[in-house]
């Protein structure tokens, strides 16, 4: 679900009818999730929801700690080397996803205005962009929108 609203996202492009309300969710979505991912860290409407978020981190990462060795021990009772090697390269990846999500979880914030400006400027290079041909369209956050999320990024 997304924190920035479609009313929002019209608003800042200046689209007044609703012809394309399921493609600028999708892409105010895809937005967001740019934003997250470039910060390193999850967004949340309001301190309620980060504050709920935060408090299942420890279960989660106990849960996938526990998956991981079940799943080693599992690979490696395997007799075949090739599948046992894709068995424990499986359980080191969903590990690994799990320590990632628990991350960016624990360094969530909570949506103010710049995190906000930045997702509408990345919706509205979406937007104007769509007509390009995929190999010349920009792949990175544009310019004005990592200058609004630096002071957010998390590093290492």
């Amino acid at each position: 679900m997304s924190v920035t609203t479609t009313a929002e996202a019209k608003l800042h492009l200046r689209v007044t009818d609703s012809v394309e309300d399921t493609l600028l969710q999708t892409w105010l979505n895809a937005s967001e999730r740019a934003a997250s991912q470039w910060m390193g860290r999850y967004l949340y409407a309001d301190s309620g929801a980060l504050t709920t978020a935060k408090s299942s981190v420890q279960t989660d990462l106990t849960a996938a700690t526990a998956s991981y060795e079940s799943a080693i021990t599992a690979a490696e009772a395997l007799t075949n080397e090739v599948e046992q090697e894709i068995a424990i390269r499986a359980a080191m990846d969903a590990y690994g996803a799990a320590q990632a999500k628990a991350r960016m979880t624990h360094f969530g914030v909570v949506v103010d205005e710049n995190i906000k400006s930045a997702v509408l400027v990345t919706l509205g290079a979406l937007y104007v962009s769509r007509d390009e041909d995929a190999s010349q369209a920009e792949v990175d956050l544009p310019k004005t929108a990592r200058f609004l999320l630096q002071p957010y990024k998390v590093y290492g």
